[in-house]
């Protein structure tokens, strides 16, 4: 039987990879999850704590929000994250993701104020098992930022083994690490979680509009105009999803010339086997069971 005595703890930034993971983490019976989220003085800050309530106010899960930003605002690094007039980069011809939007230390940061926080809840309720996930984790990032891989977790767990008491008891649970973006949205579709969807937040420069509602950005010609849109867009696109007519967006004012993906421009989508891609999923077994029949009887009703 699941332990109830585990604990799991998620970095959400309320955007579309950590939003799966929260939920896939829920329809597998995970019982003591909280989502963590960090404001850190990024220009799309507003837009992002708005869509993490929305998201686990839908998916019925604790949320608990640190702000960072004094940190960040004494030692005044240069990203475009963090300064509203910079120039967007990312998604652009040059490439999808850029090292403009670098931020110092930030994933680090956050894992570190997860494990602080996972410590204190032990201590409370003497948890067995305590497991860390979050967005940073999935392939189709990984490969252009170190803190965005199974090694950066693997080498930080190590760490806080010595700089806490309760090291011995935090393991990996890397969850939607072997999936790209494409599975996610065919975990969207299957599960129909269009409903959490539309709240999430994949944008370099989301705001908040008048009534209140995060948007994501996209140009005059209806396309996400950076590199976190893009990257949503096209992968939605391979199996059939219109990312821009499920979310909220704005228009800017950019004649920047994005990237363009070559395989994408015959429209081709791909057959994906859900079966396969819940197979992935880097939970235990007896969970992904639960998933499986979690959505054996989503589809029956």
């Amino acid at each position: 039987m699941p332990d109830n005595k585990e604990l799991v703890l998620v970095s959400c930034s309320g955007g579309f990879d950590s939003s799966v993971t929260l939920a896939m983490l829920r329809f597998a019976g995970y019982q003591n999850i909280i989502a963590v989220h960090f404001n850190y003085g990024h220009r799309g800050q507003d837009a992002e704590r708005i869509a993490i309530t929305n998201v686990c106010k839908y998916l019925n899960v604790p949320l608990r929000i640190f702000d960072l930003s004094g940190i960040y605002r004494e030692m005044n690094p240069v990203s475009m994250l963090l300064d509203n007039k910079a120039k967007i980069t990312t998604g652009t011809s040059v490439g999808l993701k850029q090292l403009d939007a670098w931020v110092p230390g930030r994933n680090m940061l956050f894992l570190s104020i997860m494990v602080i926080l996972a410590e204190s809840e032990t201590m409370k309720h003497d948890y067995s098992n305590i497991y860390l996930l979050g967005g940073f984790l999935q392939l189709s990032e990984s490969g252009s930022y170190p803190d965005n891989s199974e090694y950066f977790l693997m080498t930080a767990l190590e760490h806080y083994k010595y700089g806490t008491l309760i090291g011995q008891r935090i393991n990996p649970l890397f969850g939607l690490s072997n999936l790209m973006k494409s599975d996610q949205y065919e975990l969207i579709k299957q599960f129909d979680l269009f409903e959490l969807y539309k709240h999430t937040i994949s944008c370099d420069r989301p705001i908040v509009d008048k009534d209140g509602t995060p948007r994501n950005c996209m140009n005059k010609d209806g396309i996400p105009a950076c590199g976190s849109g893009l990257l949503s867009y096209f992968a939605g696109q391979m199996v059939g999803i219109d990312d821009t007519k499920v979310r909220q967006f704005y228009v800017v004012d950019d004649d920047q010339h994005l990237h363009q993906p070559e395989h994408l421009k015959n429209h081709q989508q791909l057959n994906k086997d859900i079966n396969q891609i819940i197979n992935r999923i880097k939970f235990p077994e007896e969970r992904l069971e639960i998933l499986r029949r979690y959505l054996w009887e989503k589809k029956k009703a």
